[in-house]
């Protein structure tokens, strides 16, 4: 087991997939690559997870959502969730599904790079379970053949990962060790990157905002229920089920109450951000760091020096 998405990513997505679209009730069963000595390695190597895994372990649901939340350093706040089904109240005018050629992906995605001076490559893949993610030491950026880009604008997309990148390839330039607790800050850094400088962000934004809402159905409800009030709201069947997955990733039983809550840091998280000044945004970017370590940053430094990838369309 090497990281903490390693552990809650079902083995067999595909396969409860088929028997959830074949049925109107089916709610998936999910299986997990847990070894008892390679998790025992991972608790004990990252101290930071280990509550959380060793609830996920023995299904504790109360004790899954509880150690989540302190985890992935989010809970449903009435205020946030108020703000959130607002912006859902109006789903926006691009929310169609998008199709583009793995060519033109790859054009932009390298053109991205290449004004960074990044020597990544973009690789698709089979595996489930995520539209985009960074392998760092292979210099890889991974994209699932199945991606949907209902919500997702290809520009927006790209700047999300960029956001990972950048902040991997400063840590390393800057010998800057990787906070435990910096995964909020990673993903609410880079989906506000999405959101708020992204082409269509509020498109995105409404994605996000939707699965801020819908964790809080998740947490009383199947993730059947989930998928369904994703399809009310105006998400494809695909993109329903991939987003409802995600709320029940760590589960066994999907019938079950329950949400992981790592879903609703995005946009928990980004809020957060979005009160920071200039200046403090960008210190972000040093290494892979938390909220919580910003105090300790005088300025901003590192390898990348061309910021201005996230204020023009690629």
């Amino acid at each position: 087991m090497k990281t903490i998405i390693d552990i809650i990513t079902p083995t067999n997505i595909f396969q409860e997939k088929e028997k959830f679209f074949l049925s109107t009730r089916y709610n998936p069963q999910f299986t997990y690559n847990w070894d008892t000595k390679e998790l025992e390695t991972f608790v004990n190597t990252h101290p930071y997870y280990e509550k959380l895994v060793r609830c996920i372990m023995t299904q504790e649901i109360s004790g899954i959502i509880c150690e989540a939340e302190k985890v992935f350093e989010t809970y449903i706040d009435s205020h946030l969730l108020k703000l959130a089904n607002k912006i859902i109240d109006k789903k926006p005018q691009i929310g169609n599904t998008l199709h583009f050629s793995i060519e033109e992906i790859t054009t932009t995605f390298q053109k991205a790079l290449d004004m960074l001076d990044l020597s990544y490559k973009l690789e698709v893949t089979d595996k489930k379970g995520f539209n985009f993610r960074p392998n760092y030491q292979k210099k890889v950026v991974l994209m699932n053949e199945d991606i949907s880009f209902q919500f997702l604008s290809l520009d927006g997309g790209i700047k999300h990962e960029l956001t990972h990148v950048i902040r991997y390839e400063n840590g390393k330039h800057n010998n800057i060790k990787k906070s435990k607790n910096y995964l909020p800050t990673e993903e609410g850094l880079a989906t506000y990157i999405q959101d708020y400088y992204g082409e269509n962000g509020e498109a995105s934004l409404f994605q996000h905002a939707a699965e801020y809402c819908v964790t809080d159905i998740g947490l009383k409800n199947s993730l059947r229920v989930i998928y369904t009030y994703l399809c009310s709201i105006g998400f494809s069947e695909e993109l329903a089920w991939q987003r409802a997955i995600r709320h029940k990733f760590g589960f066994v039983d999907t019938s079950l109450p329950g949400d992981i809550m790592k879903p609703s840091m995005y946009f928990y998280t980004e809020q957060k951000i979005k009160n920071l000044s200039q200046e403090d945004l960008l210190k972000l970017f040093i290494g892979k760091i938390s909220l919580q370590d910003l105090q300790k940053i005088g300025i901003y430094r590192g390898k990348i020096s061309n910021f201005t990838i996230f204020t023009h369309n690629l």
